[in-house]
Order: structure tokens, then C-alpha cells, then sequence
């Protein structure tokens, strides 16, 4: 059983709130939406690389793969501050006993 936790909560608003429906738009919707737009475009163009609407499909479908990766990015520098809080909770917790929390007392 781990003595140190983080509340992680402060990065994942309560399910059914509005902020949790605007986080999954964010991070799903949004891009998802642009694609879609984007592949319309091509559809529309008739996929030509000649046709500026078909091109302006491509850009739109890199613009939400970059979306994505950004949130995805973000996501993952919150997981490191998690783990980096959890660190130093191990470290202040090294400072005061002696020993780690995960390691039996001698």
C-alpha cells in the first residue's frame, strides 16, 4: 500500500459536469469535427491534387492530427507532474524517517 498519492483530480473535472463535456469536445470532438471537414473537402474536390478544395481537405486533416497531438501532449505532461509531485512526496517522506515509504523500516 503506497503512503503517497496524488490528486489528480485538479486535471479531470467530476463525469456529467460542463467542464468534463467541453474537455472530451476538446479533446475528441475538435478534431474529429476538423477531419470530417477535412474529408469532405477531399470528397468535394474530387481527391485531385489540382483542386484547391481537395488540398485545403489535406491541410484540414493535418491541422487535426495536430490538434490531437498537442492534447495528447498535454495530457502527458500532467501525467509527469503527477508522477514528479509523487517523487518529491517519496523524498520529503525519505527526509523525515529515514527510509523510503516502499522500503520495511529496520
Amino acid at each position: 500500500m503506497s503512503i503517497l498519492r496524488v490528486s489528480s483530480e485538479r486535471a479531470r473535472p467530476a463525469a456529467g459536469t460542463p467542464h468534463r463535456a467541453l474537455l472530451l469536445a476538446t479533446r475528441i470532438g475538435l478534431p474529429v469535427a476538423i477531419a470530417v471537414v477535412g474529408l469532405v473537402l477531399i470528397v468535394i474536390g474530387h481527391g485531385g491534387t489540382n483542386s484547391p478544395v481537395a488540398v485545403t481537405g489535406l491541410v484540414l486533416i493535418g491541422i487535426a492530427i495536430m490538434v490531437w497531438m498537442l492534447n495528447w501532449m498535454f495530457r502527458m505532461s500532467m501525467e509527469s507532474n503527477d508522477e514528479r509531485e509523487v517523487e518529491e512526496q517519496a523524498r520529503d517522506y525519505y527526509s523525515l524517517h529515514g527510509h523510503w515509504p516502499d522500503e520495511p523500516e529496520e
